[in-house]
């Protein structure tokens, strides 16, 4: 008697599209869900990936035109603008929805699906599980999107939310996106638990820092993750939150995953999505670029996180430029020593100026370096930041303004809900920096405008 054939379980991988004021695609690649994706793979799952946001599908181009991009594998993506859902619109910008056509990605999702009927023997070309990646927690009606258009294929087919919005606010994504289970924070122990909880095969280990290769989200750029998490405590900042902490990596494993994506796709480009890459950068982030040295593979690296100033020394800095990194970013944040004192120090004062230093000997212009001045936070003045980015703009490189965002499970969290003119506890699309949620008569709409005006005229604009 012949044996039936195994028939590997399906899961569809499902990048929503983003609701925002505005999106620009800085390396933006769901890593996090391609990590997982591989996990699975290695587990003997079938995996299929939907991505909205990418700039290629061929019905959207037909409809809105090929959007902007750049040769690092950063630019634009497709947009429509779309009502604002809470009444009048707070700011004067368009809000708009960022990703392929809604019919297309429909079309992907239910190619990926598989027919219908078929969904109660799971039979071959039938989804077993849905996973959805989240982003910011004011991305979620994207989320909820993804999973009413999955619905409306299989209603029957469990759907699962995991990444950074999944992980700050569980309830609230369950509740208002409709998911069968939320996965808040890694996926290893609980996740693969609760798979084997429905009776499909649980990955037997952690996953590894690999993502799926057989991917277009790598046509061109890639992601490199050397470590997890960060050792500072900003009250600010979510990291603690989400990676429980700084986790040393393995650079031979990195390097590896790197060349991995870069054999299949021929891809150069590469950015670090760490929190804190140079933490401990004598055994690890030093190890890692020596290899890339060392093999002549020729990559391009960026920072889409800013990396901290207090690891730059003349050694680094020469190991950086030699090591193919294009642009450093830093988060200069503040001028003003209370500002550090009070949210979190990552640098002394003396350290920006020894770094700057070091970076411009080894062969960085001015325009390959950037600081970023943190705007908006509860109870700051005009005069704070304007402060802040004159010190920045005074070391000779470019500055950025990033407007502040209060996020859950944040030292700062509780501040914001009392002091926001917003109710953020019950409404994350108020989270959204464009809206300047904590602003106030010290600190306004038309103040950040005045601070990214001024930060820009003292940018320099020619290289070195």
């Amino acid at each position: 008697m012949c044996k039936r054939k195994r028939i590997r379980p399906r899961v569809v991988l499902v990048t929503p599209p983003v609701y925002d004021f505005a999106f620009f695609d800085l390396f933006s690649r769901p890593y996090g869900l391609l990590r997982v994706g591989r996990w699975l793979a290695d587990a003997g799952y079938e995996v299929c990936h939907v991505n909205a946001l990418s700039p290629y599908d061929r019905r959207s181009v037909r409809l809105y035109g090929s959007p902007k991009r750049y040769r690092n594998g950063t630019g634009k993506t497709f947009r429509r603008s779309v009502e604002w859902p809470l009444g009048t619109v707070p700011v004067r910008r368009r809000y708009a929805r960022y990703g392929i056509d809604p019919a297309s990605f429909a079309e992907l999702l239910a190619r990926c699906l598989g027919p219908s009927e078929e969904k109660p023997a799971r039979s071959r070309g039938a989804a077993d599980l849905v996973l959805v990646g989240t982003g910011m927690t004011y991305w979620y009606p994207g989320v909820r999107e993804a999973v009413r258009t999955v619905r409306s294929i299989d209603p029957a087919v469990p759907v699962v939310a995991g990444g950074v919005y999944a992980t700050l606010l569980p309830e609230h994504c369950r509740r208002v996106c409709g998911v069968d289970h939320v996965v808040a924070g890694d996926v290893w122990p609980g996740f693969a638990e609760w798979l084997g909880s429905i009776g499909l095969p649980a990955p037997t280990a952690p996953p590894e820092e690999r993502v799926l290769v057989r991917d277009s989200s790598w046509i061109d750029a890639g992601i490199v993750r050397l470590n997890r998490g960060c050792p500072f405590r900003c009250d600010y900042c979510a990291s603690d939150a989400l990676s429980g902490g700084f986790s040393a990596g393995a650079p031979d494993a990195a390097f590896s995953a790197a060349c991995e994506l870069a054999d299949r796709h021929g891809i150069r480009d590469f950015a670090f999505y760490d929190d804190a890459l140079l933490h401990r950068a004598e055994t690890l982030f030093d190890d890692f670029v020596l290899r890339v040295i060392r093999a002549d593979r020729n990559f391009r690296f960026h920072l889409p996180n800013a990396v901290h100033l207090c690891h730059i020394d003349r050694t680094r800095a020469r190991l950086m430029h030699e090591g193919g990194f294009q642009e450093i970013r830093f988060g200069f944040e503040s001028d003003d020593e209370m500002f550090h004192r009070s949210h979190g120090r990552k640098f002394a004062s003396g350290q920006v100026g020894e770094a700057v230093e070091s970076l411009r000997s080894a062969g960085f212009t001015s325009r390959s370096l950037t600081f970023y001045v943190l705007a908006g936070m509860p109870g700051q003045h005009l005069d704070e930041v304007i402060d802040a980015v004159m010190g920045a703009a005074s070391f000779g490189v470019r500055v950025g303004v990033a407007a502040f965002s209060p996020v859950p499970l944040t030292a700062l969290w509780e501040k914001c809900v009392a002091e926001s003119i917003y109710p953020l506890a019950e409404e994350p699309l108020y989270h959204n920096n464009s809206l300047l949620p904590m602003r106030s008569g010290a600190f306004s709409l038309e103040a950040m405008t005045e601070v990214r005006r001024l930060a820009h005229e003292l940018s320099p604009r020619d290289a070195d």
